[in-house]
């Protein structure tokens, strides 16, 4: 049974089936909405009869009652290795049409309930679900969603790709009031995946979502090219923030504040880039709504403390902020990141729901950010300029990932923001151009003597850029031996133009380095390592 708890409440006698079971209270120092007074298991199904009788306080409050018609027996241990899904849709938009929230959350047609897009996979009260090594492409849903107090479940070694919705999902928004840890949404991990290209026709999804969860870990993971968030973590926004906080903030008075069971999650090593290439106001990493059980209060601290650490996130685009937490946002540590190419801010806490929250110890090539949240404790980034990153941050970089992606570029196309090319001197990055490059984007300097280099291994390799009648000379290096001098002038734009292969070379590890010599500007779109 939810309720309120305030000073004017009391004790409340429960009875199961006409006989008492215990006696509980709502009396609290302050007002707080939506709280299980009573939470009854172990029921045999069928019908049976709850009643409560008040004992004490001034007042007695019934907010609604939530029901479990089944046994909670979760579908476990099952594993699926290997599997393409592909080809899935979903024709909702068709008949009620796309009633945004935000994220991938819709409104349910003709309510105020919200819902999560349907995914090609669904797990609902699954324990010890796995899913390795799967391809999940062409879907007109989501992805993966692990749903309904799903726990202890991995989705490892995936890639998701060309997804009309979100990537993956995690948890549901509505849960929020959840005691019985067996009802949460708890354990569960999501590593060493590649989630590309997702949002392709609802582009308020992303690469990874999820709502109220516990210990839940986002790790080792390639998060790219989406037109919104790459991670999105959270829900709720100014429900679990005091009442003085709203109140600092501007909203309504008396306030609607509750708590939710969210804490002890873990972001850590991914590698987010080319987000936010159609819409606006989000950003690589995003959170929204709190974390560990706190208020923002001194009589209620955070009890659990959760982690944004180890991540690189890279080449945003349009108004955002590569670290986000949003309104809302509680109890996080976020450290040891780094922060390139892209973003009004490194990070931005803009509102004074934002609360008890560490910053130290990161890194970026922008130094703008926001600070206006309340009990955080911030140190600036160490800012970088010209591409000297510090040892510290290249040991970040070099973790970040999935491990297959670590270390020099393996055989294949290596698109301009791999980790794998250092960019030294003053480059920028453009994405989502729409002008044919190779994953519609690039990497470009205006400064002559800048370089990228690539760190390799393979025998053969080739450099592919753009060439217009605004660029120019290109040298090339390989093992820092000068090969040629290319010429990227043309007299109309030509997009994916191969400039240079080279020879056949010993097999092992090697470097090419590109520098700009002339022209206005010079390109990075990819390289192209062979064998």
């Amino acid at each position: 049974m939810l309720s309120e708890t305030n000073t004017d409440e009391g004790t409340i006698d429960v009875y199961v089936d006409g006989v008492k079971t215990e006696t509980v209270t709502a009396e609290s120092a302050t007002r707080v909405a939506q709280q299980p007074i009573v939470d009854i298991s172990g029921l045999s199904q069928g019908a049976h009869t709850v009643k409560l009788v008040k004992t004490g306080g001034i007042y007695m409050l019934v907010n609604a009652f939530t029901v479990n018609p089944d046994p909670v027996a979760p579908v476990h241990n099952i594993a699926l290795d290997g599997i393409t899904f592909t080809g899935t849709t979903w024709t909702q938009p068709d008949s009620t049409g796309y009633i945004d929230n935000q994220a991938g959350v819709l409104w349910e047609p003709g309510t105020t309930t919200p819902e999560l897009i349907p995914a090609a996979i669904q797990v609902h009260r699954g324990d010890e679900v796995q899913f390795d090594d799967d391809v999940l492409e062409h879907l007109g849903g989501s992805g993966i969603d692990l749903a309904d107090g799903t726990q202890n479940s991995t989705i490892s070694g995936d890639h998701i790709t060309d997804v009309s919705a979100g990537g993956v999902l995690l948890g549901e928004v509505d849960d929020y009031y959840l005691s019985d840890p067996a009802l949460m949404t708890s354990g569960d991990t999501v590593t060493q995946n590649i989630i590309d290209h997702v949002g392709q026709d609802y582009h308020d999804a992303v690469g990874v979502w999820a709502g109220y969860t516990k210990n839940t870990v986002i790790s080792n993971n390639d998060i790219g090219y989406t037109p919104y968030s790459g991670i999105s973590f959270g829900w709720g926004w100014g429900w679990q923030s005091d009442c003085s906080l709203q109140a600092a903030q501007g909203l309504s008075n008396p306030c609607r504040h509750g708590t939710d069971y969210a804490g002890g999650n873990q972001i850590t090593d991914n590698f987010v880039h080319n987000m936010m290439g159609y819409l606006h106001d989000g950003g690589a990493i995003y959170t929204n709504g709190g974390e560990g059980l706190g208020t923002g209060v001194a009589s209620s601290p955070c009890q659990q403390t959760s982690i944004i650490a180890g991540n690189v996130v890279a080449d945003g685009n349009n108004t955002n902020t590569m670290l986000y937490p949003d309104e809302g946002s509680s109890c996080w540590d976020i450290y040891n990141n780094v922060s390139e190419f892209g973003g009004d801010n490194w990070i931005g806490m803009w509102t004074p729901t934002i609360n008890d929250i560490d910053i130290y110890d990161n890194y970026s090539d922008n130094a703008s950010y926001y600070d206006n949240g309340t009990g955080t404790t911030f140190s600036q980034a160490t800012i970088v300029t010209g591409g000297a990153w510090p040892a510290a941050a290249k040991t970040i970089t070099a973790s970040a990932g999935p491990t297959s992606e670590q270390g020099p570029a393996k055989a294949g196309t290596v698109d301009d923001d791999s980790l794998a090319i250092a960019y030294t001197g003053a480059w920028s990055d453009s994405g989502f151009r729409g002008l044919g490059d190779y994953d519609d984007g690039v990497h470009y300097t205006t400064t002559n003597a800048a370089q990228a280099t690539l760190t390799f291994t393979g025998t053969m390799v080739s450099y592919v850029t753009e060439t217009n009648v605004d660029e120019g000379d290109v040298a090339i290096y390989v093992d820092g031996v000068l090969q040629t001098t290319v010429d990227a002038y043309a007299t109309s734009r030509h997009a994916q133009q191969t400039l240079y292969t080279s020879g056949t070379l010993a097999s092992g590890t090697h470097t090419i380095t590109v520098v700009k010599e002339s022209g206005t500007y010079m390109l990075v779109d990819d390289f192209a390592v062979c064998c």
